[in-house]
């Protein structure tokens, strides 16, 4: 769910502020994204830890190498966002243990960790 906020304010004459604030975020996510800068050509940032992963949009499947682990993008190329769970970033999840649990990739970097991923065909 992406949300667009636009402020404007005027007082009088004298004072004509127009301020475009971007938002992203999704209810079922621990992950966000603000563009604050109400500058032309600017993108949203995160302080976030976040992975792009190499993922087939036809099959509708995250790309997994012959170890079965998964493939960060390079730089330049599109993939899907994962975004780490951790203490400051939470993700509570649904009523649903089950539903919630789908949503999540375990061990992706390293034994114990876990990562948000809107995908909940996690084959």
């Amino acid at each position: 769910m992406t949300y667009g906020l636009i402020f404007g304010m005027t007082s009088g004459n004298a004072l004509k502020l127009n301020l475009s604030v971007k938002l992203y975020g999704a209810s079922e996510s621990n992950v966000s994204f603000l563009n604050l800068l109400n500058k032309d050509y600017t993108i949203a940032t995160t302080d976030e830890d976040l992975m792009l992963v190499k993922y087939n949009i036809d099959n509708d499947k995250i790309i997994c190498d012959a170890d079965g682990k998964l493939i960060e993008v390079a730089e330049e190329d599109a993939g899907l966002l994962l975004a780490k769970i951790d203490d400051k970033y939470v993700y509570d999840g649904y009523k649903n243990k089950d539903v919630s649990d789908s949503k999540l990739l375990r061990d992706v970097k390293e034994v114990g960790d876990s990562w948000f991923n809107r995908d909940t065909d996690n084959d």
